[in-house]
């Protein structure tokens, strides 16, 4: 009989300690569980850029980087996105209407699928042929983007892009 109990106490525990995934605990002043903190290890070197994700991780309790899939930092005031590339996690970025010249941060980040970077001042493309599971991608307002670049990416046919003006006109 003294077997059940161990066992039955020890199931009850286990059962109670899963529904405080969230909360420390502690026997005897002893830690038993303490969850993962989340991230605060960000290196992004624009400070608007560095406040949006810091907002995403608290809102959505990030504890590893990988585990940041979206994110929207459109009109915030980012010129600089180097930094963000630690995020690998990174499915669906929303950019648009920022002050981003170079987009060289987003090398390394090949789970992106949707990336909006409309209304920025993007002069080149060359960094989005090297996302290989990139299916959509909105460049509109950026008057300095180059129209055969553009031809570039939707070439092959697996990206649709939403270009700017200038190169719908030809």
């Amino acid at each position: 009989m003294p077997a059940k109990i161990s066992f039955s106490t020890g199931l009850a525990a286990t059962i109670a300690l899963a529904g405080c995934q969230d909360y420390r605990v502690s026997l005897n002043d002893r830690p038993v569980y303490q969850p993962p903190g989340m991230v605060r290890d960000i290196q992004a070197q624009d400070p608007a850029l560095n406040a949006c994700i810091a907002q995403w991780i608290s809102d959505q309790n990030i504890t590893q980087h990988r585990q940041l899939n979206a994110l929207n930092c459109s009109h915030a005031g980012i010129s600089d996105i180097t930094g963000l590339n630690q995020f690998t996690g990174l499915q669906q970025v929303n950019l648009a209407d920022n002050q981003i010249q170079s987009i060289e941060g987003l090398l390394g980040l090949s789970q992106i699928t949707r990336l909006d970077l409309s209304g920025n001042n993007l002069t080149q493309l060359q960094t989005l042929l090297n996302l290989p599971r990139l299916e959509w991608v909105d460049l509109r307002g950026n008057k300095g983007v180059r129209c055969d670049e553009v031809g570039q990416m939707t070439a092959g046919g697996d990206v649709e892009v939403e270009a700017p003006n200038h190169c719908n006109a030809r």
